[in-house]
């Protein structure tokens, strides 16, 4: 089942329940843990709801304690993604989530170091789009599909597929994810290769599998488990952005070939 998903202000169509862990495969330990906290300057609305595990299948967690000031208002940071979210404020997109939309686009930078700069962009269209250039999906503010349609198009493609002159090389990243889970019984027999062959130019999706990789590649060695037989997957929700991008991509795209 397709389902509308805002991400950092970018809207595409995703699978509602797929497994997005090491390889696509069924990941049903989702974790229901709430990932939201209040903005960092004087709002009363707590985070939003957590996003469920890798897998998908966790319930929205609590929304997280509102800051302490006294004022309604939010301070927003002379960043592109700051620029954004205040845009969206002054024109009152969407009133129960608008406060948390910082939070969520800071939450995208760093996501794909080599998108940062198209991403940059994106957010500085979007700051200066009319009112009409948005939609409010499920709380969440975001651009309608048709507003700064050639940023969208660049993100996306940057995102899905990698930036137009490749990614770079993921070597490191593949190798600190081999080491993290070596030590168990699931691991692939040859790790570092087959995992850089997963993210060759010629696979569907292999920018959406670079953003998992450089994910998991920060997660610590205790986190990861065996499920199911599958590849390690870490146990905690600290890659659910990369699963969430990994299946928009795969709701717009041929299926891609197994992560692994």
């Amino acid at each position: 089942m397709k389902k509308l998903l805002i991400l950092g202000g970018l809207t595409f169509s995703a699978l509602a329940m797929i497994g997005v862990g090491c390889g696509g495969d069924e990941n049903t330990n989702g974790n229901s843990e709430g990932t939201g906290a209040g903005t960092t300057t004087s709002t009363n609305e707590g985070g939003s709801g957590g996003t469920g595990g890798i897998g998908g299948g966790g319930s929205g967690g609590s929304g997280g304690s509102g800051g302490s000031g006294e004022g309604g208002s939010v301070s927003y940071p002379d960043t592109p993604c700051g620029n954004y979210c205040e845009h969206m404020d002054d024109i009152n997109v969407c009133p129960e989530g608008s406060g948390n939309c910082v939070t969520s686009c800071q939450l995208t930078e760093g996501l794909a170091p080599w998108c940062d700069d198209i991403l940059a962009t994106y957010y500085q269209c979007g700051a200066e789009a009319p009112e009409a250039s948005f939609v409010c999906s499920q709380g969440e503010p975001g651009l309608a599909e048709g507003a700064c349609s050639a940023e969208q198009a660049d993100l996306r493609g940057c995102y899905f597929e990698g930036p137009a002159g490749g990614l770079p090389d993921m070597t490191a990243d593949c190798q600190a994810y081999c080491d993290a889970s070596a030590a168990l019984a699931c691991a692939p027999v040859d790790c570092l290769q087959t995992c850089l062959d997963s993210m060759a130019d010629a696979e569907n999706c292999n920018g959406a599998k670079a953003i998992q990789v450089h994910c998991l590649a920060q997660q610590p060695a205790a986190q990861y488990q065996c499920t199911n037989g599958d590849n390690p997957v870490p146990t905690a929700t600290g890659c659910f952005l990369s699963g969430i991008l990994y299946d928009g991509c795969i709701a717009e795209a041929p299926a891609p070939s197994p992560l692994w």
